[in-house]
């Protein structure tokens, strides 16, 4: 016959299976396509939260380090002004003790002039 041998296929029962053959792979072809593109779809989406998740947790800790410096400052801080209060309770306690030493001086010195 002058039938080209597509023609021919598409004529025979044996062309028709074979039309659906292909019919069947080019579908599972695009599934196949549709599957890869989700998985690259997710896997970009999981890079990117993973990415952003990274970028927050390098946030936190700066922050923490932040805290951490900012307490360290505060408790040298409290620390030195404790021993500022410390050193004038200390000077203050010094002046009353040299004030009734003098005032012991000035007694036993009347004391004296008395029991001459």
């Amino acid at each position: 016959s002058n039938l080209s041998p597509r023609t021919r296929d598409r004529q025979s029962p044996r062309g028709s299976s074979s039309m659906a053959a292909t019919l069947e792979v080019l579908e599972l072809r695009r599934k196949l396509h549709q599957a890869q593109a989700a998985e690259a779809a997710e896997a970009s989406q999981a890079r990117f939260e993973r990415g952003r998740s990274e970028r927050q947790l390098e946030v936190l800790r700066k922050d923490l380090a932040d805290v951490r410096s900012e307490q360290a400052a505060a408790e040298r801080a409290i620390r030195d002004q404790a021993c500022r209060d410390v050193q004038e309770e200390c000077e203050r306690s010094e002046a009353i003790v040299e004030q009734h030493a003098a005032q012991v001086q000035q007694l036993e010195h009347n004391l004296q002039e008395l029991q001459e």
